[in-house]
Protein backbone atom coordinates (compact mmCIF):
# COMPACT_ATOMS: atom_id res chain seq x y z
CA UNK A 1 0.00 0.00 0.00
CA UNK A 2 2.78 2.41 0.94
CA UNK A 3 4.67 1.54 -2.25
CA UNK A 4 1.54 2.23 -4.29
CA UNK A 5 1.09 5.61 -2.57
CA UNK A 6 4.69 6.58 -3.34
CA UNK A 7 4.28 5.58 -7.01
CA UNK A 8 1.05 7.57 -7.36
CA UNK A 9 2.55 10.59 -5.65
CA UNK A 10 5.63 10.36 -7.85
CA UNK A 11 3.44 10.28 -10.95
CA UNK A 12 1.49 13.34 -9.79
CA UNK A 13 4.68 15.28 -9.05
CA UNK A 14 6.22 14.36 -12.39
CA UNK A 15 3.14 15.31 -14.39
CA UNK A 16 2.75 18.66 -12.64
CA UNK A 17 6.41 19.50 -12.99
CA UNK A 18 6.48 18.68 -16.66
CA UNK A 19 3.17 20.10 -17.86
CA UNK A 20 1.78 22.32 -15.08
CA UNK A 21 -1.39 20.21 -15.22
CA UNK A 22 -4.43 20.67 -13.04
CA UNK A 23 -5.38 18.25 -10.32
CA UNK A 24 -9.05 17.54 -9.67
CA UNK A 25 -8.79 16.18 -6.15
CA UNK A 26 -8.13 18.48 -3.22
CA UNK A 27 -6.70 15.56 -1.24
CA UNK A 28 -4.20 14.83 -4.02
CA UNK A 29 -3.25 18.50 -4.15
CA UNK A 30 -2.47 18.49 -0.42
CA UNK A 31 -0.26 15.41 -0.83
CA UNK A 32 1.63 16.94 -3.76
CA UNK A 33 2.05 20.27 -1.99
CA UNK A 34 3.49 18.61 1.11
CA UNK A 35 5.91 16.59 -0.99
CA UNK A 36 6.99 19.47 -3.25
CA UNK A 37 7.10 22.31 -0.73
CA UNK A 38 4.68 24.38 -2.81
CA UNK A 39 1.52 26.27 -1.98
CA UNK A 40 -1.88 25.25 -3.34
CA UNK A 41 -3.99 27.35 -5.70
CA UNK A 42 -7.61 26.23 -5.66
CA UNK A 43 -9.92 27.29 -8.48
CA UNK A 44 -13.45 26.93 -7.11
CA UNK A 45 -16.03 26.84 -9.89
CA UNK A 46 -19.33 25.29 -10.97
CA UNK A 47 -20.74 23.95 -14.23
CA UNK A 48 -23.52 26.58 -14.19
CA UNK A 49 -21.11 29.51 -13.60
CA UNK A 50 -20.72 31.76 -16.67
CA UNK A 51 -17.70 33.75 -15.37
CA UNK A 52 -16.01 30.44 -14.50
CA UNK A 53 -16.38 29.30 -18.11
CA UNK A 54 -15.03 32.65 -19.29
CA UNK A 55 -11.97 32.27 -17.06
CA UNK A 56 -11.45 28.77 -18.39
CA UNK A 57 -11.34 29.95 -22.00
CA UNK A 58 -9.71 33.36 -21.52
CA UNK A 59 -7.40 32.97 -18.52
CA UNK A 60 -6.54 29.40 -17.59
CA UNK A 61 -5.93 28.58 -21.27
CA UNK A 62 -3.66 31.60 -21.74
CA UNK A 63 -0.09 30.39 -22.51
CA UNK A 64 1.34 33.21 -20.36
CA UNK A 65 -0.71 31.97 -17.41
CA UNK A 66 0.20 28.34 -18.05
CA UNK A 67 3.88 29.31 -18.01
CA UNK A 68 3.55 30.32 -14.34
CA UNK A 69 1.33 27.48 -13.15
CA UNK A 70 4.25 25.32 -12.07
CA UNK A 71 4.94 27.74 -9.21
CA UNK A 72 2.09 26.27 -7.19
CA UNK A 73 -0.01 23.11 -7.05
CA UNK A 74 -3.11 23.83 -9.16
CA UNK A 75 -6.39 22.14 -8.30
CA UNK A 76 -9.92 22.62 -9.60
CA UNK A 77 -12.80 22.10 -7.20
CA UNK A 78 -16.42 21.98 -8.30
CA UNK A 79 -18.40 23.38 -5.38
CA UNK A 80 -21.36 21.12 -6.11
CA UNK A 81 -19.26 17.96 -6.23
CA UNK A 82 -16.96 18.75 -3.30
CA UNK A 83 -19.01 20.63 -0.74
CA UNK A 84 -16.61 19.71 2.06
CA UNK A 85 -13.69 21.62 0.53
CA UNK A 86 -15.94 24.53 -0.44
CA UNK A 87 -17.15 24.79 3.16
CA UNK A 88 -13.60 24.50 4.48
CA UNK A 89 -12.72 27.70 2.62
CA UNK A 90 -16.10 29.43 3.17
CA UNK A 91 -16.80 29.60 -0.56
CA UNK A 92 -20.17 31.21 -1.17
CA UNK A 93 -19.67 32.54 -4.70
CA UNK A 94 -17.71 31.53 -7.80
CA UNK A 95 -15.31 32.04 -9.47
CA UNK A 96 -13.31 31.90 -6.27
CA UNK A 97 -9.52 31.53 -6.21
CA UNK A 98 -7.77 30.55 -2.99
CA UNK A 99 -4.03 30.31 -2.33
CA UNK A 100 -3.38 28.24 0.77
CA UNK A 101 -0.90 26.11 2.62
CA UNK A 102 -1.55 22.35 2.84
CA UNK A 103 -2.83 22.77 6.41
CA UNK A 104 -5.62 25.05 5.19
CA UNK A 105 -4.12 28.41 6.16
CA UNK A 106 -5.34 30.93 3.57
CA UNK A 107 -2.82 33.37 2.12
CA UNK A 108 -5.14 35.00 -0.42
CA UNK A 109 -8.72 34.64 -1.59
CA UNK A 110 -10.18 36.40 -4.64
CA UNK A 111 -13.85 36.25 -5.60
CA UNK A 112 -15.10 36.95 -9.12
CA UNK A 113 -13.63 36.97 -12.60
CA UNK A 114 -9.89 37.74 -12.66
CA UNK A 115 -8.02 38.58 -15.86
CA UNK A 116 -4.77 37.02 -17.06
CA UNK A 117 -2.47 39.79 -15.84
CA UNK A 118 -3.89 39.54 -12.33
CA UNK A 119 -3.56 35.75 -12.23
CA UNK A 120 0.00 35.88 -13.61
CA UNK A 121 0.98 38.35 -10.90
CA UNK A 122 -0.62 36.11 -8.27
CA UNK A 123 1.18 33.01 -9.51
CA UNK A 124 4.53 34.81 -9.53
CA UNK A 125 3.95 36.01 -5.97
CA UNK A 126 3.56 32.51 -4.59
CA UNK A 127 6.64 30.76 -5.96
CA UNK A 128 7.88 29.35 -2.64
CA UNK A 129 9.86 26.35 -1.52
CA UNK A 130 8.53 25.51 1.94
CA UNK A 131 9.88 21.96 2.25
CA UNK A 132 11.74 22.77 5.48
CA UNK A 133 8.58 24.17 7.03
CA UNK A 134 6.40 21.30 5.83
CA UNK A 135 8.79 18.67 7.19
CA UNK A 136 8.16 20.07 10.66
CA UNK A 137 4.48 20.93 10.25
CA UNK A 138 3.49 17.53 8.89
CA UNK A 139 5.96 15.23 10.62
CA UNK A 140 3.21 13.71 12.74
CA UNK A 141 5.27 14.36 15.86
CA UNK A 142 4.64 16.98 18.52
CA UNK A 143 6.95 19.90 17.75
CA UNK A 144 9.64 20.68 20.31
CA UNK A 145 10.86 24.20 21.07
CA UNK A 146 13.83 23.56 18.77
CA UNK A 147 11.48 22.36 16.01
CA UNK A 148 9.40 25.52 16.36
CA UNK A 149 12.55 27.63 16.20
CA UNK A 150 13.47 25.94 12.90
CA UNK A 151 9.90 26.38 11.64
CA UNK A 152 10.09 30.08 12.44
CA UNK A 153 13.37 30.26 10.52
CA UNK A 154 11.73 28.60 7.50
CA UNK A 155 8.89 31.12 7.54
CA UNK A 156 11.33 34.01 7.93
CA UNK A 157 13.36 32.76 4.97
CA UNK A 158 10.19 32.52 2.89
CA UNK A 159 9.45 36.11 3.79
CA UNK A 160 12.90 37.30 2.81
CA UNK A 161 12.89 35.48 -0.52
CA UNK A 162 9.25 36.08 -1.38
CA UNK A 163 7.44 38.73 -3.36
CA UNK A 164 6.70 42.09 -1.74
CA UNK A 165 2.96 41.40 -1.73
CA UNK A 166 3.27 38.25 0.38
CA UNK A 167 6.44 38.51 2.47
CA UNK A 168 4.81 40.14 5.47
CA UNK A 169 2.40 37.22 5.88
CA UNK A 170 5.37 34.90 6.33
CA UNK A 171 7.08 37.33 8.71
CA UNK A 172 3.90 37.22 10.78
CA UNK A 173 3.95 33.41 10.71
CA UNK A 174 7.61 33.51 11.79
CA UNK A 175 6.90 35.88 14.67
CA UNK A 176 4.02 33.79 15.99
CA UNK A 177 6.11 30.61 15.73
CA UNK A 178 9.14 32.14 17.46
CA UNK A 179 6.90 33.23 20.33
CA UNK A 180 5.52 29.69 20.64
CA UNK A 181 9.08 28.35 20.64
CA UNK A 182 10.09 30.79 23.36
CA UNK A 183 7.10 29.89 25.53
CA UNK A 184 7.71 26.16 25.18
CA UNK A 185 11.46 26.54 25.75
CA UNK A 186 10.85 28.61 28.87
CA UNK A 187 8.74 25.80 30.34
CA UNK A 188 11.59 23.38 29.61
CA UNK A 189 14.22 25.79 30.99
CA UNK A 190 15.91 25.83 27.59
CA UNK A 191 17.61 29.20 27.94
CA UNK A 192 19.35 29.12 24.57
CA UNK A 193 16.15 28.62 22.56
CA UNK A 194 14.41 31.35 24.57
CA UNK A 195 17.24 33.74 23.69
CA UNK A 196 17.36 32.79 20.04
CA UNK A 197 13.58 33.02 19.66
CA UNK A 198 13.54 36.45 21.26
CA UNK A 199 16.43 37.84 19.23
CA UNK A 200 15.18 36.39 15.94
CA UNK A 201 11.75 37.91 16.60
CA UNK A 202 13.46 41.26 17.04
CA UNK A 203 15.45 40.70 13.88
CA UNK A 204 12.22 40.46 11.88
CA UNK A 205 11.83 44.21 12.32
CA UNK A 206 14.87 44.66 10.07
CA UNK A 207 13.26 42.49 7.39
CA UNK A 208 10.11 44.58 7.74
CA UNK A 209 12.11 47.73 7.06
CA UNK A 210 12.24 48.97 10.66
CA UNK A 211 15.90 48.59 11.76
CA UNK A 212 15.69 51.27 14.44
CA UNK A 213 12.82 49.37 16.05
CA UNK A 214 15.10 46.32 16.19
CA UNK A 215 17.85 48.28 17.94
CA UNK A 216 15.40 49.74 20.45
CA UNK A 217 14.00 46.28 21.20
CA UNK A 218 17.49 44.80 21.68
CA UNK A 219 18.34 47.52 24.18
CA UNK A 220 15.07 47.04 26.05
CA UNK A 221 14.57 43.27 25.97
CA UNK A 222 18.02 41.66 25.79
CA UNK A 223 20.74 41.65 28.44
CA UNK A 224 23.93 41.03 26.50
CA UNK A 225 26.02 40.17 29.56
CA UNK A 226 23.86 37.15 30.46
CA UNK A 227 23.53 35.65 26.97
CA UNK A 228 24.73 32.18 26.04
CA UNK A 229 27.35 32.05 23.30
CA UNK A 230 24.73 31.29 20.64
CA UNK A 231 22.57 34.13 21.91
CA UNK A 232 25.52 36.51 21.89
CA UNK A 233 26.29 35.70 18.26
CA UNK A 234 22.68 36.33 17.24
CA UNK A 235 22.76 39.58 19.23
CA UNK A 236 25.85 40.71 17.32
CA UNK A 237 24.32 39.73 13.98
CA UNK A 238 21.09 41.66 14.56
CA UNK A 239 23.05 44.74 15.62
CA UNK A 240 25.23 44.46 12.52
CA UNK A 241 22.23 44.10 10.22
CA UNK A 242 20.29 46.93 11.85
CA UNK A 243 23.15 49.43 11.66
CA UNK A 244 23.88 48.35 8.08
CA UNK A 245 20.23 48.95 7.16
CA UNK A 246 20.49 52.42 8.75
CA UNK A 247 23.62 53.09 6.63
CA UNK A 248 25.71 53.44 9.79
CA UNK A 249 28.60 51.40 8.45
CA UNK A 250 31.11 52.22 11.17
CA UNK A 251 28.77 50.91 13.87
CA UNK A 252 27.85 47.88 11.78
CA UNK A 253 31.52 47.02 11.17
CA UNK A 254 32.21 46.89 14.93
CA UNK A 255 29.70 44.06 15.27
CA UNK A 256 30.90 42.42 12.06
CA UNK A 257 34.47 42.32 13.35
CA UNK A 258 33.33 40.61 16.55
CA UNK A 259 31.51 38.00 14.51
CA UNK A 260 34.50 37.44 12.23
CA UNK A 261 36.71 36.80 15.24
CA UNK A 262 34.51 33.93 16.41
CA UNK A 263 34.83 30.64 14.46
CA UNK A 264 31.33 29.66 15.58
CA UNK A 265 29.86 32.59 13.66
CA UNK A 266 30.55 31.19 10.19
CA UNK A 267 26.95 30.06 9.64
CA UNK A 268 25.59 33.50 10.56
CA UNK A 269 28.12 35.27 8.35
CA UNK A 270 27.06 33.05 5.46
CA UNK A 271 23.38 33.58 6.20
CA UNK A 272 23.80 37.35 6.14
CA UNK A 273 26.45 37.47 3.43
CA UNK A 274 24.68 40.29 1.59
CA UNK A 275 24.93 42.58 4.62
CA UNK A 276 28.54 41.49 5.18
CA UNK A 277 29.34 42.21 1.53
CA UNK A 278 27.85 45.68 1.79
CA UNK A 279 30.20 46.49 4.66
CA UNK A 280 33.43 45.35 2.97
Amino acid sequence: MKKHYILVLGFLLASIGANAQWLYSYEDAVKVAKASGKLILIDFSATWCGPCKAMESDVWSDPAVKAQMGNVVMVKVDIDSDRETALRYSVQAVPNIVVAMPNGDILEQEVGYQNSSFVISMLKSYSYNLKDAYEILFSGEKASATDLLKLGDAYAEAGVSGAEATKHRFFNYAEKTYKKASKLADKASNVQVVELSTIRTIGLSIDRGKPQKALDALAKEVKEATLTEAGKLEFLAVNMRAYAALSKKDEAKKYLQQLQQNPNAMALLEKYKNEVKSLN
